[in-house]
């Protein structure tokens, strides 16, 4: 069964609304950071969703998240507010793999 990595970010979509990238730049640096990680796993080991912050706040502030983007690694929160290190990220993301 694949890992299940989601990213809850602020900009984009939202439901009725959109809002502007320059709003919070770490979402979409975290969604690219993330991509570019996820490339160099073994395909079909980590599943990838992305959600909008504000028509799932519920769910992350269950979890304990607050400030987006917001990194899950199988339900758990791995980091919020920052874009993650991509070296506690990568190393986080092999250990759920393995």
């Amino acid at each position: 069964m694949p890992a299940k990595v989601t990213i809850f970010r602020y900009t984009g979509k939202q439901g009725l609304f959109t809002i502007p990238s320059s709003a919070c730049q770490e979402c979409d640096t975290t969604i690219h950071l993330t991509q570019a990680l996820l490339s160099r796993l073994t395909p079909g080991s980590v599943r990838l969703t992305i959600r909008p912050w504000w028509l799932c706040f519920w769910k992350v502030l269950w979890r304990g998240g607050w400030h987006p983007p917001i990194v899950t690694i199988n339900g758990r929160v791995f980091s919020q507010g920052i874009v993650p290190d991509a070296s506690c990220f990568k190393l986080a993301l092999a250990q759920v793999i393995d």
